[in-house]
């Protein structure tokens, strides 16, 4: 009996591990991106990472085994944020099987505020466009659209499966959309302040203006600092929207002067809806109504 458990045993575990290698391996470069593919690819597929909880994709270096990994995976999705530009060229040369999609093709990009620069070096590359598409639900939609194409290329066999998921996911992005419309209907003052400016395609999309406090990458100096103070008490800001993967410290200067708060906000959480929720309810709950 116990050598027959054991066999049992080993025969689910061998199962297993077949089950799980025929999975459909996809990488991106962000975890709203890994929301996004498992809500349409789902136990069908395995998504990992490259830009994990609490880093930032300005200074984010994969690691030895995540270029390990991708050597086996099936499909690498791009989103143009700051590490990209230096890595993907060289992941390209490294995995020339790989297969690599911009999850920007097709879509008219804003320029983003502050002349934001985050590398410098490279003065080929246009540094000037936004990368944060993701904070857009309606744009979030074109990207679902990619991803079903490129999953249904891969596994064919489950074409059905991903349609109806990715049926399902367009659909709660109109919902979404219209939850954001509703929280932000009765705010009058349509600017607000940030740290880093990865609100703008959210900004666009709903009648907003961001104020970036970085410019061209790095905190403001004092002049430059001064200017912002004087252009949030125009605007009736007492709030600085903040993330967790930059610094604080001009965004505490500039709340104290304004005798306001810092709130931290972060466009890189996993749970999209969520999070999409949370920020209109921020600058809803600190706008001067």
């Amino acid at each position: 009996m116990y050598l027959y458990l054991r066999i049992l045993a080993l025969l689910i575990l061998t199962c297993t591990q077949v089950g799980a290698s025929s999975r459909v391996k996809v990488f991106v470069s962000t975890l709203p991106q890994q929301y996004f593919f498992e809500q349409i690819g789902a136990d069908k597929i395995k998504v990992s990472v490259m830009v994990g909880p609490g880093q930032s994709p300005t200074t984010f270096d994969p690691t030895p085994r995540q270029m390990a990994e991708l050597a086996s995976a099936d499909l690498y999705q791009s989103i143009g944020v700051p590490f990209e530009r230096i890595w993907m060229p060289d992941i390209a040369r490294r995995i020339p099987g790989l297969k690599i999609v911009d999850a920007r093709k097709g879509m008219t990009l804003r320029n983003i505020e502050g002349k934001h620069d985050h590398d410098n070096h490279q003065p080929q590359i246009d540094r000037t466009k936004d990368p944060h598409i993701w904070t857009d639900p309606l744009l979030v939609k074109n990207i679902a659209d990619q991803i079903l194409q490129n999953l249904i290329e891969l596994a064919p066999e489950h074409s059905v499966f991903f349609t109806q998921n990715h049926h399902s996911f367009v659909q709660r992005m109109d919902i979404l959309d219209k939850k954001i419309r509703l929280i932000l209907s009765g705010v009058k003052n349509r600017s607000f302040m940030v740290f880093h400016p990865s609100w703008g395609y959210f900004a666009d999309r709903y009648d907003l203006h961001q104020i970036p406090v970085e410019q061209e990458g790095k905190s403001p100096g004092a002049k430059i600092l001064a200017n912002l103070i004087q252009a949030a008490r125009n605007a009736g800001i007492k709030t600085i929207l903040v993330q967790k993967q930059f610094s604080q410290h001009s965004a505490k200067i500039l709340a104290n002067s304004l005798d306001g708060n810092v709130v931290a906000v972060d466009p890189l959480a996993y749970n999209y809806p969520e999070n999409m929720e949370h920020i209109a309810k921020v600058i809803a709950d600190t706008a001067i109504k």
